[in-house]
């Protein structure tokens, strides 16, 4: 079934956008999990919104992604690796809430998405897009739910691997030091444009 989705780009502090983000799984910091370069979309099916989604700057090294991408880590290669990385776009953020069951309607959406979002991105950064990643978190302690990236892999996103339980991260705010800390495991999926 073919649906009628359509996106709205929003500010990050849109308030359609927040009623929706508060309800995701993925934790609230400061900045609501977006740092650097980010756009933001509301996602409508019938003209009804169902969800938000949004890209922003990737994460600064994966393993599994890096190696899926080629990006070289040589202190020679610095620009290249730079310009890679300037042209990953992580799906930091995907919430879809309906009714009903609509079957193949998040993959439909992820594919929109995709062909938009590097649109956008290009227009407003510039540059190109040469492909997407995103962090699956498996299972929600808070809700019980277990996720295997269903509809990533029903778009044709390639799992890559796992988190290794940690990340580098600004201890409050993008000016501050940077820490690590223990985080879930999360699914790795990545996609070429």
């Amino acid at each position: 079934m073919k649906y009628n989705i359509r996106f709205e780009r929003v500010k990050f502090t849109d308030p359609r956008y927040w009623e929706y983000r508060k309800r995701h799984y993925v934790p609230i910091n400061g900045k609501g999990g977006c740092y650097g370069r980010q756009i933001h979309y509301l996602i409508f099916v019938d003209e009804k919104q169902v969800g938000i989604i949004s890209g922003a700057s990737p994460a600064m090294q994966v393993k599994p992604r890096d190696e899926f991408f080629g990006i070289p880590h040589s202190s020679k290669d610095k620009e290249k690796w730079k310009n890679m990385l300037n042209s990953i776009i992580d799906n930091v953020l995907f919430r879809l809430e309906v009714d009903t069951p609509h079957p193949n309607l998040a993959s439909q959406i992820l594919a929109k998405w995709r062909r938009q979002c590097a649109v956008d991105w290009i227009s407003r950064y510039g540059g190109k897009v040469i492909g997407f990643e995103t962090f699956v978190d498996g299972d929600d302690e808070r809700t019980g739910v277990q996720r295997g990236g269903v509809c990533y892999k029903a778009d044709n996103w390639t799992f890559v691997g796992q988190t290794q339980g940690s990340a580098k991260a600004h201890e409050s705010g993008m000016h501050s030091p940077i820490v690590r800390r223990k985080t879930s495991v999360k699914l790795i999926f990545c996609r070429r444009v």
